[in-house]
């Protein structure tokens, strides 16, 4: 199979072409000369027309296939500028998501600011709490401490 050789498929108005001109090469080469008194006649002007027709032909053969190339290369170069928009677009695409990613985790960021400063703040604020409790209680209840080492709560003297 590695040795069959590659054929290219070629539009049906080139295959008309280029049989046609096989044709009339085909013919041009089996012209039979003309023989006039063993003088050998060569008719020119029916040569002449065939070569014309075969040049006509061969001109509208190259025709096609540059404007089969010049499709191909604007299918190839409308393909790259497809590719180029889609790329363009989705690198926008990715800047934005990029950019809306930070603000959230900017936003993520300082909320969770804002919550450990309303729990520190609330913690300050129960300790300094129980700080101002226990020097009232102090102040009010008068705490005093026995020579045995016993904390009594009730405010009295032992005479």
């Amino acid at each position: 199979m590695l040795l069959l050789p590659l054929s290219i498929k070629a539009s049906e108005a080139l295959d008309q072409l280029l049989e046609k001109r096989q044709r009339l090469h085909h013919e041009l080469k089996n012209q039979a000369p003309q023989e006039l008194f063993g003088i050998q006649l060569v008719n020119q002007a029916s040569e002449i027309a065939i070569l014309h027709q075969i040049m006509d032909i061969d001109h509208a053969i190259i025709q096609k296939l540059k404007l089969r190339n010049s499709m191909e290369d604007s299918q190839v170069y409308s393909d790259a500028k497809k590719y180029k928009q889609i790329v363009l677009s989705q690198e926008k695409d990715i800047q934005a998501l990029k950019a809306a990613l930070s603000r959230k985790n900017q936003e993520y960021n300082q909320a969770g600011f804002d919550i450990r400063k309303y729990q520190h703040g609330t913690w300050i604020f129960f300790l300094g709490m129980l700080l101002f409790c226990g020097l009232y209680l102090k102040d009010k209840l008068h705490f005093k401490i026995r020579k045995g080492g016993v904390l009594s709560l009730i405010p009295f003297e032992p005479r």
